[in-house]
């Protein structure tokens, strides 16, 4: 009998011991191999369409199997390889909540086999988010993901290495989209990675970056082989090749315009070339037909250099108008050489890389092109793959032209590159400023190819009417009124000309609304909500307003404050570089100016202490939390505890009538303090990237909740008094800003709005 026979009965023996409670009740031993003996005998498709089981399988046992499925077959497989950083460390009670969630955003296919739970927290309740095309997430980088690089162990087994920001190199298993190893040691970002395989096979793996050093890993053991010395600056680029003498040769380019060229096997030098005015920001080798090696580097300086690296001479390809960032090697259809590259003019330009000569320009999907990558497909087609600032990764065929835009990154595309697995799959990983890596298999996204324009919501506010009914400002493109019970905008106010950054709503003494907004174009605006009627429009900011916030005086008079990236010379000549701005709403007239942070600062809050003293928080880029007194335009406290920017602020009151701060941090934490002494109440951990929004709510119990949500693309909840963490969804996008309304939580996230109901009873 065949293997595939055997565990087929296994399978099937295996199937056979549930009980009518089923996957609830199963045996452990269900729950952790099943799904290795079913894709052995070749019946976990069954299985993948069985969302019971997807939830109570054990995760990591699961996610190695899963990949004998065929996604294209298999919504529910779809949506669990989308979320399944999340599910390992899930609660099986919290994985439905997550997968249905999922499915709601993403896999519209799917959402039917995933029910509710009755006591879930949070549940996605509506949203305006468009599909993103099917990929895997890899979180676990606290900083901008700079390089990427496939890498083969000595027994076939193919890693992912990335590097970033926070100084990590860290090692992916790309099949089951989990990670391996974390590689330490370096002292600033990782700028680039390259693979390199020695003569007698022994792999490795080079990095460089900000702290000049070029690092040579060895795969096998996992630790430093060897620091090659001759860098005197920051290493922008790596490249690697086998010359045909059978010597391996790794280049490595630097901010001064020097190419640095290392004998890896020795470590030794192998000198140095210069051509570049400028920062090397790119490297590719290949090995032309007739075996010269030829290496293309470019940079800031506008050029594209071809080196023969017989005898070290160049060509100089002129074309790009502005810095060329990306560059690949590829074949035409007919089967000769193409050098592709790629830049901030928009243009992705074609070469012949045997004499230099231009083979034509190919349109960017946006005015700037960050990263270039190409592969050849199973069927023998090349594709191409560029980025552009809006997000967003294109597929495109030079030979037809046709392309295909990948919807998935919340921030922008900084590195990416192709590999083909060990049974002939193709896959693209991509990383960039979200702090997430994304796996593509481009013949998928090729099969799926949709137009997606998300809409970012950026900024969020919300009121009661005089009828109690919530009332819901989004600011974005535009600013828009909704209800938050529908889907439909309410009406759509419109002055700003670019995009919104702050919101507010405030309640006058004769019961009328107000709403400040403001943004991108350095206005602040005054409307009325209810009628959309525009009010007075605040000019004297230099820069853009990243936040607005109303205080209300003891007289219930009422000042706006808004704050942004500009500097103010006050009558002393002396110039502030962090400036919050004060302003009479009704009058639309300015009532001062507070200075004293060291930067921008890019969030406000108000709120009142106990004795009806009106408070302003302000924080921002110098990692303070100032608290000031409105009326004399002191500050109270400077909090100085976070060790990043600070993001996000808000002010909320306790049932016992203390007040309470709560502030967000790209330090990934949420601090509670005491606006009163400015005491440390508590710090708030789980969010593994910047805290960029912050909501409080009572609940009808008198329980105050704590809503957070940042760059990890989740939401948590927190109980305000005991800093315990309730609850944790992911949404799968970045969030920019939360409000509760009633008894819903609204995100605005990089790629829309999303409705939560939120619901009281969980734990």
């Amino acid at each position: 009998m065949r293997e595939t026979e055997v565990q087929a009965k296994i399978t099937e023996a295996l199937l056979g011991t549930l009980t009518e409670d089923s996957w609830v009740a199963a045996d452990p031993y269900l729950l952790r191999h099943l799904a290795a003996h079913a894709a052995a005998g070749g019946r976990l498709g069954e299985l993948a369409d069985d969302t019971a089981f997807l939830v109570h399988a054990d995760p990591g046992r699961l996610l190695e199997a899963l990949g004998a499925v065929e996604p294209d077959e298999h919504p529910a497989a779809r949506v669990y390889w989308r979320v399944a950083h999340h599910l390992r460390d899930a609660e099986t009670t919290d994985r439905e909540n997550i997968l249905r969630t999922t499915a709601l955003l993403d896999e519209p296919e799917a959402v039917a086999r995933f029910v509710a739970a009755p006591d879930d927290a949070l549940r996605l309740r509506w949203t305006n988010v468009q599909p993103s095309h099917f990929h895997r997430t890899l979180y676990g980088h606290t900083g901008v993901i700079n390089a990427l690089a496939f890498v083969t162990l000595a027994d076939g087994m193919v890693l992912l290495a990335s590097g970033g920001n926070d100084h990590d190199v860290r090692l992916w298993d790309p099949v089951s989209a989990s990670p391996h190893t974390t590689l330490t040691g370096h002292h600033g970002r990782v700028k680039a990675l390259a693979a390199v395989t020695l003569p007698d096979e022994t792999r490795l793996l080079a990095s460089g970056g900000s702290d000049h050093a070029v690092r040579l890993w060895d795969l096998a053991t996992f630790s430093v082989r060897d620091d090659l010395i001759g860098t005197k600056t920051r290493v922008s680029s790596l490249a690697f090749t086998m010359l045909p003498s059978g010597t391996s040769l790794l280049a490595a380019g630097d901010i001064q315009g020097f190419i640095h060229l290392w004998d890896p096997a020795t470590g030794q030098s192998r000198g140095k070339l210069k051509g570049h005015r400028g920062s090397v920001l790119s490297l590719a080798f290949t090995t032309l037909p007739d075996g010269t090696v030829r290496l293309a580097s470019a940079g800031t300086d506008l050029t594209v250099l071809l080196w023969n690296m017989a005898d070290g001479d160049h060509l100089t390809l002129r074309g790009h108008r502005h810095s060329v960032y990306g560059l690949t090697f590829t074949v035409a259809a007919s089967g000769a050489p193409v050098l592709v590259s790629g830049g901030a003019s928009g243009e992705i330009r074609l070469w012949d890389p045997v004499d230099g000569a231009p083979l034509g320009t190919v349109k960017a999907h946006s005015s700037w092109t960050d990263v270039v990558a190409a592969t050849t497909l199973p069927g023998g087609d090349t594709l191409t793959a560029v980025t552009d600032m809006n997000r967003v990764v294109v597929l495109r065929d030079l030979s037809s032209g046709k392309s295909v835009t990948l919807i998935g990154h919340t921030g922008y595309v900084k590195a990416m590159v192709f590999t083909t697995l060990p049974g002939g799959t193709p896959l693209l990983a991509t990383g960039g400023s979200d702090h997430t890596i994304r796996l593509w298999d481009p013949t998928v996204a090729a099969r799926q190819s949709r137009h997606i324009d998300p809409d970012p919501v950026s900024a969020l506010a919300c009121t009661k009417t005089s009828d109690g009914m919530p009332l819901l400002a989004t600011g974005g493109s535009t600013v828009q009124i909704r209800d938050p019970a529908g889907e439909t905008s309410l009406a759509t106010l419109q002055g700003h000309s670019s995009r919104v950054y702050g919101l507010a709503f405030t309640t006058l003494p004769d019961g009328t609304h107000l709403l400040a907004s403001g943004g991108y174009d350095m206005s602040v605006r005054i409307w009325n909500p209810v009628s959309g009627a525009p009010g007075p429009v605040l000019t004297g900011h230099t820069g853009s307003v990243a936040a607005v916030a109303f205080v209300t005086l003891r007289d219930r008079s009422v000042l706006l404050a808004s704050t942004g990236s500009e500097s103010y010379v006050d009558s002393d000549s002396i110039t502030h570089h962090g400036v919050v701005r004060l302003w009479d709403p009704v009058a639309g007239e300015p009532r001062g100016i507070l200075t004293g942070h060291a930067n921008a600062p890019k969030a406000l809050a108000g709120g009142t202490l106990h004795d009806g003293t009106p408070l302003l928080a302000s924080g921002g880029h110098d990692r303070t939390v100032r608290l000031w007194d409105v009326t004399t335009s002191r500050s109270r406290h400077i909090l100085d505890r976070h060790r990043n920017s600070v993001d996000a602020l808000a002010f909320t009151t306790l049932p016992d009538g203390s007040p309470i701060l709560a502030s967000g941090s790209h330090d990934r934490t949420v601090r509670l303090w005491d606006p009163l002494t400015g005491g440390l109440r508590a710090t708030l951990t789980g969010h593994t990237g910047w805290v960029t929004a912050l909501a409080f709510t009572t609940l009808p119990d008198a329980t105050v909740v704590l809503a957070s949500g940042g760059y990890d693309g989740t939401i948590r909840l927190w109980d305000a008094v005991s800093g315990r963490s309730v609850y944790s969804l992911p949404v799968s996008a970045i969030v920019n800003a939360l409000v509760f309304a009633g008894e819903r939580l609204v995100a605005g996230t990089a790629r829309g709005l999303m409705v939560l109901d939120h619901l009281h009873g969980r734990r």
